[in-house]
């Protein structure tokens, strides 16, 4: 197994399995009570269709990250696992 430090993430190109740009990578959200990522959190490319069939987040693409399948210089996703748009996951800052 590859560790990847969580800083060399961001900014990477989010691509989709059949090479649709869907945007750059901003920040994760990660499960509070297991430690998990659950969501990509994405500045949206705005020419990508799949990108409107995205949950949003106070205008970013929100990713589950149960669709990633590679991180490498770019993240690839499986397009058939996008969303099609509902609801946000709640968010909490504090």
């Amino acid at each position: 197994m590859k560790l990847v430090i969580a800083k060399q993430l961001g900014g990477k190109n989010v691509v989709s399995s059949d090479g649709e740009e869907l945007g750059k990578l901003v920040d994760l959200y990660i499960e509070e009570g297991t430690g998990k990522i659950s969501y990509l959190m994405i500045d949206p490319n705005s020419d990508s269709v799949t990108v409107r069939q995205l949950k949003m987040d106070d205008g970013l693409g929100l990713i589950p990250y149960s669709a990633v399948l590679a991180i490498r210089d770019f993240i690839i996703v499986d397009r058939r696992a996008l969303g099609s748009g509902g609801n946000a996951p709640t968010i909490f800052e504090e």
